[in-house]
């Protein structure tokens, strides 16, 4: 079940009181997870850090509860291409995640996403 475009705006009010980012609904970051190198994978594990991993791709809210996670790639992509390969890069290309309408920052004039 997807959040409402008002559970949205209620988890941008609390970045925005508590850690004061205007205009944000989440963090997001990724973690490596080692494992054994995968039979007959090759380098797509091997990752920079010199291990075998996959990504593990996650939002938070500011409570630290998951907004969504998604193990997506292997070890050897960087930031960028983890994010174009996870699903919320698509949903959120889509607008499919009910996320808030644009507005200006504080300060502004010009409506952001």
């Amino acid at each position: 079940m997807r959040a409402t475009e008002n559970e949205w705006h209620s988890k941008k009010s609390l970045f925005r009181q508590a850690l004061h980012f205007p205009h944000c609904v989440g963090a997001i970051d990724e973690k490596h997870i080692l494992l054994q190198c995968p039979v007959g994978s090759g380098s797509k594990f091997y990752n920079y850090k010199g291990s075998f991993s996959i990504v593990l791709l996650a939002v938070v809210d500011t409570n630290y509860n998951f907004l969504y996670a998604d193990v997506c790639c292997q070890g050897r992509i960087f930031d960028g291409g983890v994010f174009k390969n996870a699903s919320i890069s698509e949903l959120i290309h889509k607008n499919k995640l009910n996320l808030p309408r644009h507005e200006c920052l504080p300060g502004g004039t010009k409506p952001l996403p």
